[in-house]
């Protein structure tokens, strides 16, 4: 009897055996895409750390600083994070639905004659045309692809290669790294990705503007470029790069690492500069009133350009039905006292200021950053521009161009100053509800 259990439980043993032996020969199913194209168009900011910050981290720096886009690694022996204990499937899925842009980053091998000794390196032999290093890139683009597949990332969006700084004065080191890089990106564009080259402004960068010059329209360079150029300044550009080199696709890398505090998270990161595939384009504008050249303070029996305006935004709130003339009317008059009783403001029938800025930010309170587009941002404009206006001087020089970015940020950070607010050009909750009250 015992013989016969033994005999069956090796039988099951060895079923099990070759079940696992089956599967190891079977194609991986990739995991279903959860991002959209990343990074998309857009023009903003975004941030890069050496690890994936926690999902609290992140939900802190989404709400209070300015940043819409982060740099992840997700592959590379040379990270100098490789435990990345936050950074699986549904980290990515939950960044990508509360809207960040995402950075996917790998850090291979570095140029040969990089300093540091203990990185691995490119394949310095120019054997064969450099074989050595081009199969190099192909092999971390491979890894890259799969990465991305596992975390969710949807082929089309751009993976970025990492090679700190080097002495392109040497030449196989710099033919060598080109080699690498070239490789790189034929092997993501087979794979269905993006390709993204980060570097140093002076080194690598400029390696790939020279071969750019050498040979125009080569398809073996990458597509985006992301400059390390610690300058502090908030743009695109690059004296290391041609004014119509990789116009549709720049990551300026504008400080190195420094600490950061947002709604009470310290994280050490790089800050960037981004200006990407169309950049941010603002949809046409849904409310459909006139342009407003200034919000003045009207009263029954006034004529002015600004009184058509008025008259739209009450009639779209249905306080008023067909009055669209110049004349501020009685009927004007009373449902502009109909809205401030709505509003708790003092129903005097005159739009001052104050019922200028209710009116014009009224609705939800979304979270806008630089880089953010629609009629959110347009209402935004709006009831900053009212709420800078003297009498009737205008709106202290705020256009609703619907894209939010630096005039518009640069108004925020005035009014969030004023009103004794953390000045940082993030329309936060309490900036709406202050809007909304007429503040």
């Amino acid at each position: 009897m015992r013989r016969r259990h033994a005999a069956v439980a090796l039988a099951v043993l060895l079923a099990l055996v070759a079940v696992i032996a089956l599967e190891a020969h079977l194609p991986r199913a990739s995991p279903p895409a959860v991002t959209g194209v990343m990074p998309g168009s857009f023009t903003g900011y975004a941030f890069d750390t050496c690890e994936a910050p926690s999902q609290r981290q992140m939900d802190a720096w989404r709400e209070h600083s300015p940043y819409a886009a982060v740099g992840i690694y997700i592959s590379g022996g040379n990270r100098a994070c490789p435990r990345q204990r936050h950074l699986y499937p549904a980290w990515v899925a939950t960044q990508a639905a509360r809207g960040w842009r995402l950075l996917p980053l790998s850090v291979g091998p570095q140029a040969p004659c990089s300093k540091d000794a203990s990185w691995s390196k490119i394949d310095p032999s120019p054997a064969d045309r450099y074989k050595g290093a081009r199969g190099q890139g192909r092999d971390v683009a491979a890894d890259a692809a799969a990465a991305a597949r596992d975390l969710g990332i949807t082929r089309g969006s751009t993976l970025w290669l990492d090679v700190e700084s080097f002495d392109i004065a040497r030449t196989r080191c710099r033919d060598a790294t080109l080699a690498y890089v070239s490789s790189w990106t034929r092997a993501l564009r087979t794979s269905g990705y993006g390709s993204g080259f980060y570097s140093s402004a002076a080194t690598g960068i400029r390696m790939l503007q020279q071969a750019r010059a050498a040979v125009p329209g080569s398809g073996d360079l990458t597509q985006h470029i992301w400059v390390g150029d610690w300058n502090q300044r908030h743009d695109s550009g690059s004296v290391h790069v041609a004014r119509d080199g990789w116009p549709s696709g720049r990551v300026h890398q504008y400080a190195g690492t420094h600490p950061e505090t947002y709604g009470g998270v310290t994280l050490r990161v790089d800050s960037n500069f981004m200006d990407v595939g169309r950049g941010t384009v603002a949809p046409d504008d849904g409310t459909r009133c006139p342009r407003d050249p200034g919000y003045p303070t009207l009263r029954e029996g006034d004529r002015s350009t600004s009184v058509p305006v008025l008259q739209c935004l009450l009639g779209q709130r249905r306080l008023l039905r067909s009055d669209t003339s110049s004349r501020y009317s009685s009927w004007t008059a009373r449902a502009v006292t109909a809205f401030q009783r709505d509003h708790g403001l003092p129903a005097t029938g005159v739009a001052d200021r104050r019922t200028w800025v209710v009116l014009l930010s009224a609705g939800s309170r979304p979270l806008l950053k630089y880089g953010s587009a629609g009629d959110a941002v347009r209402r935004l404009q709006r009831a900053l521009g009212a709420a800078e206006s003297v009498g009737s001087t205008g709106s202290a020089g705020i256009s609703a161009t619907g894209v939010f970015e630096e005039h518009t940020r640069a108004a925020l950070v005035h009014y969030q100053r004023a009103h004794h607010l953390a000045a940082n050009g993030v329309p936060t909750t309490d900036v709406w509800r202050l809007l909304q009250t007429g503040r």
